[in-house]
């Protein structure tokens, strides 16, 4: 993936990364990376620029996932997130792998996941 770290030792580097992470982050600059590496733009307002609208044009290939962005939400991660994931993603492995159906997986899921919670 995309990782950007970026590590101010003083105030004016604080104050620069935080101008730079603004500029980065405006939809120009984020359609601008989404339609050069493949990626999937992470802002929604990025589908009414006009660049994008002729990348889609262009390349018809990847509307789909660009219209995928009406039905994105967002949600805060926390401490126990990254053991909800494996939870999730071993029920659909299961899933996957016909071990069980997915009525069965997803309960036994739902289960450790309300567990997890409770803990």
């Amino acid at each position: 993936g995309a990782v950007l770290v970026l590590f101010p030792y003083s105030e004016d580097e604080d104050n620069a990364t935080w101008e730079f992470i603004n500029w980065l982050t405006k939809p120009e600059q984020l359609a601008q990376f989404a339609t050069t590496t493949g990626y999937i733009p992470i802002r929604k307002s990025i589908l009414d620029l006009p660049s994008t609208k002729q990348f889609l044009s262009d390349n018809p290939v990847y509307k789909v996932a660009y219209e995928q962005l009406a039905y994105a939400f967002s949600y805060w991660h926390f401490e126990m997130m990254g053991e909800m994931d494996r939870i999730l993603y071993e029920s659909l492995e299961k899933i996957e792998r016909g071990l069980e159906t997915p009525e069965e997986a997803m309960q036994k899921g739902a289960a450790e996941l309300r567990e997890l919670i409770k803990s």
